[in-house]
């Protein structure tokens, strides 16, 4: 008659859900992972919007400022010092302008 082993079943079995346990940790913890990875892309991609937006706003408006600063005759130096246009710029405002 054969002899049941149950020490050796016993730690058999503790193995086994030892690395189970550890398989479903690390799958829970990538998963984790994952979603604070994707929060994080969210969050630093809807404030790197916001400050292009903004950039993009002070832009425009240093743009139409420009052009009534330049409708009314003021200088091409005063413009570029209020505004803080490149040359470039206002080189295209004035050809556009004039």
């Amino acid at each position: 008659m054969l002899r049941f082993d149950w020490e050796w079943a016993i730690q058999k079995g503790k193995q086994e859900g030892y690395q189970l346990g550890r398989q479903d940790g690390v799958h829970e913890g990538v998963q984790l992972g994952r979603q604070e990875g994707r929060q994080e892309g969210r969050q630093e991609g809807r404030q790197e919007g916001r400050q292009e937006g903004r950039q993009e706003g002070e832009h425009s408006a240093s743009l139409k400022i420009a052009r009534q600063l330049l409708a009314d005759g003021v200088g091409k130096s005063a413009i570029k010092r209020y505004t803080g246009l490149s040359d470039d710029e206002l080189a295209s405002l004035f050809n556009h302008g004039h």
